[in-house]
């Protein structure tokens, strides 16, 4: 059996396990820059999608059909995002006798579009968001129906999820410039730039429902996935059971979620997703007609794999379960790590991956879609990969899920390990007392790395004076002698350390200079030193320098809205920047006068690159 994979990255990694186990010959759909990573290398056979952006390559349907008729697989598994819940490409697939491994094309665009779900689950007796679906485009009649709704509201892209495509609107000013934000994010990720209004549910949990259906008409729910903790729309945490459900309230959201995928005659694996509110009332919000990121941590606590459940329905099988033989065991937790600097306002991070580092143990899962030596390219996505951990309750879990990120190294990509322990560190979150405004709640002003302690500063000044052999260097990996910093939560003593070896009673650390750069890693953190001065003061670049706009992130400048000689006020933006699925504003550092441009629309800007300039009260 050949199976076609029209996807990258982790998600890509994980269906080519999937084949290995099911016996099946696996063919990779990959980009041009795509070629150097964990899939490629996996992969029995490879196809390459000539070009770097997704819109040239895994949102390019033609060019991903007729790689599977040219590698005349049986079926093609989409993974999720891209082309994973688009119905032209499941069609053109069905035309050429391939199997598209989802939902057929007419449940898609009944139910994949997030417009059509609505009136299904409607038709299905489950509460909705009060929203405006209509054919209106006309931004200025959309503002219309946007006061009927109230603000606040969110416009949110009708194909595809991911936090891609969303914008939160508080008032008429921002309407205009978000609509149009939210409509290029929505083209760049799914190639479509439909986008809706709906009524903004504030402080809501997000919980979902994961659902698997065969063609004889048997539909499953694996139980909820809580999924609140969310930054830019785009979760970041998911957690199975979750802390806030009763068992009741966990009853109506399952029994809801069978209803509406019994409506929609639903095939495949499934997500159902709702709003539950302060009050407890719940809504439906869309269903996602693909596997779900998040799809780990369920496999973790009900003892399936969802991938090879996906393979079983497309090839015309039936469920191998009934609903009573499903159950939760204990509690799994997923976080995702991102090429991100958390100092910076999390822009994305680009390089090469010159050391990774995944600790072992028992009940811990790594998905992940590079390895050391790969590049984090500006074209896709910044995830690195997602950890998963399990434990038979939640207080035991967050203790794995710290340690494992305390035990995790990456050098050469700044990622937002740090800041997952900060949130895992958070009463709130410890209490289960959270909702998706937890981060803009807990961060609002902002996220600042924790100060080093005294044993860091002097590990890493030891490090700068090239004497790391005098702190036990020894080619003795990290994890031998690792000693968890646990929750003060959880314990107020200072547990012993894993055994290991450890050489002059001092914990064994680790470092690596590439280029200038420091990489050092030490009790449990990453961290990264400008070394030309030897000064060891971490890297930060300034997007403005009197007057001077530089980019903070490698990139693609999509919008330009002064030329030379116009005037800007404080806090305009001047112009707007996308790398890795999101949009980053350079805005003016105060009023003042556009003295130079240095790029044009559509011009790839590196790190730190010059791009404008004002002169400060210039009229």
């Amino acid at each position: 059996m050949r199976v076609g994979i029209a996807n990258r990255g982790e998600v890509a990694v994980r269906i080519i396990r999937a084949c290995q186990e099911l016996g099946f010959k696996s063919v990779l759909f990959h980009s041009t820059p795509d070629k150097n990573t964990a899939a490629f290398r996996l992969s029995d056979e490879r196809i390459e999608l000539t070009g770097n952006t997704p819109l040239e390559t895994y949102l390019n349907i033609s060019a991903v059909v007729q790689a599977a008729v040219d590698s005349k697989v049986k079926l093609v598994h989409p993974g999720f995002g891209f082309l994973s819940e688009n119905a032209e490409f499941a069609e053109a697939l069905a035309k050429r006798k391939i199997i598209f491994v989802g939902p057929t094309s007419p449940t898609i665009s009944l139910a994949g579009n997030k417009i059509n779900a609505k009136q299904l689950a409607k038709l299905a007796g489950v509460p909705v968001i009060p929203a405006y679906t209509g054919a209106e485009t006309d931004p200025k009649k959309l503002l219309a129906e946007v006061r009927k709704i109230g603000f606040p509201c969110m416009v949110k892209a009708a194909s595809g999820g991911g936090g891609k495509g969303m914008k939160v609107v508080h008032d008429d000013r921002e309407f205009f410039e978000l609509y149009s934000s939210a409509q290029r994010e929505a083209k760049n990720a799914f190639g479509s730039e439909v986008v809706f209004i709906e009524k903004y549910i504030e402080n809501p949990r997000h919980i979902e429902v994961q659902v698997v259906c065969d063609s004889l008409g048997n539909s499953l729910h694996f139980f909820e996935r809580d999924c609140s903790i969310q930054r830019r729309h785009q979760k970041i945490f998911e957690e199975t059971p979750s802390p806030s459900l009763t068992d009741e309230l966990r009853r109506e959201i399952t029994t809801s979620a069978l209803k509406i995928v019994k409506q929609a005659g639903y095939l495949n694996a499934g997500t159902v997703e709702f709003l539950v509110d302060k009050n407890g009332d719940f809504y439906f919000m869309e269903l996602n007609t693909r596997l779900q990121v998040e799809h780990t941590v369920t496999e973790f606590v009900c003892g399936v794999d969802f991938v090879h459940l996906q393979f079983a329905v497309a090839l015309g099988k039936t469920l191998p379960l009934v609903q009573d033989q499903i159950s939760q065991r204990g509690h799994a937790l997923e976080v995702r790590i991102y090429a991100e600097n958390p100092a910076k306002e999390f822009l994305p991070s680009t390089g090469d991956i010159s050391e990774m580092i995944l600790p072992t143990g028992p009940y811990r899962r790594f998905d992940f879609g590079y390895d050391s030596g790969d590049k984090i390219t500006p074209f896709y996505d910044p995830m690195i990969g997602k950890i998963i951990t399990w434990a038979p309750t939640r207080e035991e879990n967050l203790k794995r899920m710290h340690s494992t990120l305390c035990e995790t190294t990456i050098f050469g990509v700044h990622t937002n390990i740090e800041f997952l322990k900060s949130v895992i560190k958070s009463d709130r979150f410890i209490s289960g007392q959270f909702n998706t405004s937890f981060l803009t709640e807990e961060f609002k002003d902002g996220y600042e790395l924790p100060a080093l302690s005294p044993s860091q500063q002097a590990y890493i000044n030891k490090v700068k004076l090239g004497q790391p052999s005098q702190i036990s260097m020894m080619g003795a990996p990290l994890r031998l002698s690792y000693q968890s910093p646990w929750l003060p939560a959880f314990s107020q003593e200072t547990p012993e350390p894993i055994s290991g070896k450890i050489i002059n009673s001092e914990k064994t650390g680790r470092s690596k200079k590439i280029g200038s750069v420091l990489w050092v890693h030490f009790e449990g953190r990453t961290f990264s030193f400008e070394d030309t001065d030897g000064s060891g003061t971490q890297r930060r670049v300034s997007t403005t320098q009197d007057g001077v706009l530089r980019s903070p992130m490698p990139g693609k400048i999509l919008k330009i809205n002064f030329k030379i000689g116009d005037v800007v006020k404080q806090g305009q933006t001047i112009c707007i920047l996308e790398a890795m699925k999101m949009e980053y504003a350079l805005k003016a550092p105060f009023d003042g006068k556009v003295v130079g441009m240095n790029k044009n629309m559509g011009a790839q800007v590196v790190l730190d690159e010059k791009i404008a300039e004002i002169a400060k009260g210039e009229k």
